[in-house]
């Protein structure tokens, strides 16, 4: 969820665009390889002026658990699929997702 609507936006450059859709697809993408064992993801992504879409100034991701489950089994889950969601190609393919009107956005 972001507060700045994302319809409209250039899809681009509008970095509160991308980081909105990309949060998004970072919290499904944990959730589902975690497999049951993370009931929620929270992603915050923030950019600063200057620095590369890549690597956003914050990268904030809060896990919650399903009942009775070991923080071991999943720790490693939320730095993996940011790592991976976080690349220049990613960036290209959503870019590309976006003028094709592959993704909703809200």
């Amino acid at each position: 969820m972001s507060l700045e609507a994302v319809c409209g936006k250039n899809p681009i450059n509008h970095v509160g665009k991308l980081y909105n859709i990309l949060g998004t697809e970072l919290s499904r993408e944990i959730i589902n390889r975690g497999q049951g064992d993370i009931v929620e993801a929270h992603v915050k992504l923030s950019s600063q002026i200057g620095r590369p879409i890549t690597d956003p100034w914050v990268n904030s991701i809060e896990l919650i658990p399903a009942n009775n489950v070991n923080f071991e089994s999943f720790k490693n889950i939320a730095e993996e699929v940011s790592n991976e969601r976080l690349s220049k190609e990613i960036f290209i393919e959503l870019r590309k997702r976006l003028i094709a009107g592959e993704v909703q956005v809200l």
